[in-house]
């Protein structure tokens, strides 16, 4: 192919075409050959102009992270300097709703961020959005007459939010779910719960049409079968879906390939068989801790244990979490595995109540929708340790997660 543009438009294209394959087909659509071929140059000007595809993703995150500054500033200069305590809930639902509708915001907060927590050279640039984002929310937090220590798990939310309703959401279920639930947040951060419906219809509704779609699963009876999916659950972990492959699976399970073929023959059913998995593994830890779980908790207990369900002792990310997410934003691509990802982003199981009501919280009992305010602050919460040195992750994530729940349940 020949080069025709100079290089400034050569750059300029290669940064669109690389957003514009994130946005439609997640990193794994981002290689230097699609790349190349998208903006109209050779693939080689990928490695000539950004040092390979990794600077490329650096310098795409740059890009989209200063859009999501400029959006920041305009969404604070459209705003009043001052407004009532009560309107922070619909405030918080208006601007997550505008945050998934803008292509790079969503860059930022979905793909990038999960990009970060294994490329490492991504970790400084998701440093800088959370700090730039954690101003944003407390500037929000404090026009509304609150106290700036509120501010952690409004931003938490907004970045848990995004990823629960993110691409492609169909609003018209999914909108009074949001505004119900930042309702239910900023009356749990006023402390001022009694009065609030604790009915949460959007939520159950949302989680009930889901299993529905989705059926029963019926775990494969090889115990062989079942270890390929739980390598695959690892594997997505560690390198995201483009890793999750039928060779990467016999290696990291000890199985040969004729073996794994034979269970999932195609990638499709082995991607959909270990999201499967996934779910059941979580639905079932959930049920264990609510059968399980001690008659009361401290904050700080409930902390720790995240902490440590998220981050092990080096500091390095397990890969379930991640797993997780990377489930969720690909069900935004596809149709196949959507209601997997809804049931998992609406439901929340007995284990997360019986968590809130070991803690004895203040106000009203805590029921599921408060549940799922807890998850999604939490989900924020683990998408800001991404940017964190592996040494302080841990302690990071502890204090962090501390704070939020003291916020809305001490």
């Amino acid at each position: 192919m020949k080069d025709d543009a100079g290089p400034a438009e050569a750059q300029e294209r290669l940064l669109q075409a690389a957003l514009d394959l994130l946005h439609e087909d997640g990193p794994s659509g981002v290689s230097a050959r699609a790349v190349g071929d998208r903006a109209g140059v050779s693939a080689s000007s990928v490695n000539y102009h950004f040092g390979g595809r990794d600077g490329l993703l650096a310098r795409a995150f740059g890009h989209a992270g200063a859009e999501a500054q400029r959006w920041r500033a305009a969404a604070l200069a459209a705003a009043p300097p001052s407004a009532p305590a009560q309107t922070l809930a619909a405030w918080t639902a208006s601007l997550v709703q505008d945050l998934c509708s803008r292509r790079d915001l969503l860059l930022v907060s979905r793909e990038f961020r999960q990009l970060a927590a294994r490329t490492p050279g991504l970790a400084a640039l998701a440093r800088e959005d959370q700090v730039q984002a954690d101003a944003f929310w407390r500037e929000i937090v404090q026009r509304c007459g609150l106290p700036a220590a509120l501010a952690g798990p409004v931003a938490d939310f907004a970045a848990g939010a995004t990823l629960t309703h993110g691409r492609g959401a169909d609003w018209r279920l999914e909108l009074p779910w949001l505004l119900q639930s930042c309702e239910r947040l900023a009356a749990r951060l006023r402390g001022a719960r009694a009065g609030l419906p604790g009915w949460d219809g959007w939520r159950a509704l949302a989680e009930r049409q889901a299993a529905a779609a989705i059926g029963p699963w019926t775990a494969p009876a090889s115990e062989a079968a079942i270890r390929m999916l739980d390598a695959g659950i690892g594997i997505v972990g560690a390198q995201g879906v483009e890793g999750l492959t039928h060779r990467a699976v016999a290696r990291a399970a000890g199985a040969s390939l004729a073996n794994v073929t034979h269970h999932f023959p195609t990638r499709s059913a082995l991607v959909h068989a270990a999201f499967r998995r996934l779910h059941s593994r979580l639905v079932a830890a959930g049920s264990d801790a609510g059968r399980a779980g001690p008659s009361e908790l401290s904050i700080a207990a409930v902390a720790d244990g995240l902490a440590g369900v998220v981050v092990d002792a080096h500091g390095g990310l397990r890969p379930e979490p991640i797993a997780l997410e990377e489930l969720i934003m690909s069900a935004g691509r596809d149709p196949a595995i959507r209601d997997v990802a809804m049931q998992l982003r609406a439901g929340r199981g007995e284990g997360s109540v019986a968590t809130l009501q070991s803690l004895r919280p203040r106000g009203d009992p805590p029921d599921r929708l408060d549940a799922h305010l807890l998850s999604t602050v939490l989900m924020g919460a683990i998408r800001g340790v991404y940017g964190v040195d592996p040494r302080e992750r841990r302690a990071w994530l502890t204090r962090r997660a501390m704070a939020d729940v003291d916020a809305l349940f001490g």
